[in-house]
């Protein structure tokens, strides 16, 4: 349901209701299976040696906790509950500040609800519809010979209670229009992302020092033994952001078009999957890895009036010519520093070192920030670091192109164009190794395209 009212002749109101039944995946054929925590009977389970996460044969049991939908589930031939509250209001206006109506107040609020990805297809890959076995010191010749061997298996899982994903957005902002066809807009421009779809591996081990040193298989400390990791999709995702969002154009008039628009914002989220699964989800909230501070675009068209009103071969040479272009300035995008291994003792890499000294960008090519203040953590325990501490380089970058057109005839003529990506050559640094212990760690290690020149000429009809 939606309206839009005219309230005064200066009061403009845009009012609406949407809903939307986002119904759970279904497979009627049943060929659905996860995993259900209550469901698992710890009398049942399997033996592990600890030496190598090997099941003890005769003890296996992959069907422990195992639900296929449509057969014994909670959810029918689904794998999650089905969520009916998904209303979402949208609502904007716009009001005339001044008679004139060349200042202009507008904002707006909405909700927008999200499918997810089809992450449910991954459980057909599951017990007890994929299986496999790994058969040792067998011959080519004979296969059956050899001796199979018996190892956690993986899954994909999905927790419940399942929640639509949800973004809230909102703006306030006001235009002013100004002499020479030039429009001025401030805005600030923020959104909420609610139940986010992200993944956590509810069968880690607990940090452990004899997993981290090697004395014990990961296997063999997990919750759920006879599993190895289990991924499981939920909603517990959220997301923040903020802008002070700020533009002026010049709609192309008198050979000229101009347009400036700076963005001043922050982004925050914890849409990743957790290093440690047990840890509360705010420890992994930190800038988001698209994050940048400053973003500053111009660009323009300039025909250039030289020589209009010349004759002969002098104006064709020199009369004609179009500048264009597009400039950005942008800040880096936050990075992660990691450590090597697996320090935790959990099974997994992919862990953070501890911040032992204030943590400073020094910009530099073989120290582009201070490493000296991470290390590593001591074995069995996370490193107290969070995500996203470095903020890597920005872009400084002018791509430019300079166009000739000369008429030919009536009806053909000639065009010649020269295109410059990154017209200044200006070393735009990239990557930046943020691995402790690595060789190279904290040092620039790619830089962005240098300039890239096009030229091209031809007849237009």
């Amino acid at each position: 349901m939606q309206d839009q009212i005219r309230a005064t002749s200066r009061l403009s109101l845009n009012l609406g209701l949407r809903y939307e039944f986002y119904q759970p995946e279904k497979d009627t054929d049943g060929f659905y299976s996860f995993f259900l925590p209550n469901r698992y009977d710890r009398t049942k389970a399997p033996q592990i040696l600890p030496a190598n996460g090997q099941i003890v044969t005769g003890t296996e049991n992959f069907g422990n906790g195992i639900v296929i939908a449509g057969k014994d589930g909670p959810f029918g031939n689904s794998v999650t509950n089905t969520v009916y509250n998904t209303v979402a209001p949208r609502g904007g206006f716009s009001y005339a500040l001044t008679k004139d109506n060349l200042t202009v107040l507008r904002g707006g609020f909405g909700m927008f609800h999200d499918r997810w990805s089809q992450n449910v297809s991954t459980l057909r890959n599951n017990y007890p519809f994929n299986q496999s076995a790994s058969i040792f010191t067998a011959a080519l010749s004979n296969p059956a010979q050899g001796q199979r061997r018996l190892f956690p298996i993986a899954l994909s899982n999905f927790a419940s209670p399942w929640n639509i994903p949800y973004y809230m957005k909102w703006s306030l902002g006001l235009q002013r229009q100004l002499p020479a066809q030039v429009l001025l807009d401030a805005s600030y421009v923020g959104s909420r992302g609610v139940a986010l779809v992200r993944n956590r591996d509810i069968n880690q081990p607990i940090a452990s020092v004899a997993v981290a040193a090697g004395q014990l298989n990961p296997n063999a400390a997990r919750p759920y033994p006879g599993f190895a990791g289990i991924t499981t999709f939920e909603t517990s995702g959220n997301s923040i952001y903020h802008s002070l969002q700020a533009s002026a154009s010049r709609r192309f008039s008198h050979g000229v078009a101009l347009q400036a628009s700076y963005t001043f914002s922050r982004s925050f989220d914890n849409n990743v999957t957790p290093i440690n699964s047990y840890a509360d989800s705010r420890m992994e909230r930190a800038l988001s890895s698209f994050d940048r501070t400053h973003v500053l675009a111009l660009s323009y068209i300039y025909e250039l009036p030289f020589f209009r009103g010349g004759a002969g071969l002098s104006r064709k040479i020199l009369y004609g010519w179009q500048v264009s272009g597009i400039s950005r300035f942008e800040s880096g995008t936050p990075l992660n520093v990691t450590i090597p291994g697996d320090r935790a003792g959990v099974g997994g890499g992919g862990q953070r070192p501890d911040v032992i000294a204030p943590v400073v960008v020094e910009k530099q090519l073989v120290r582009w920030f201070s490493t000296g203040s991470f290390a590593n953590p001591a074995l069995g325990t996370f490193g107290n670091a969070g995500r996203n501490l470095v903020r890597g380089p920005g872009i400084n970058n002018w791509d430019v192109s300079f166009i000739k057109r000369t008429n030919l005839t009536e009806s053909v003529a000639l065009q010649f164009r020269a295109e410059f990506f990154n017209l200044f050559n200006h070393t735009q640094l990239a990557g930046v190794n943020t691995s402790l212990g690595a060789a190279a760690f904290g040092q620039i290690t790619s830089a962005r395209d240098p300039r890239i020149t096009q030229l091209a000429l031809r007849l237009l009809f």
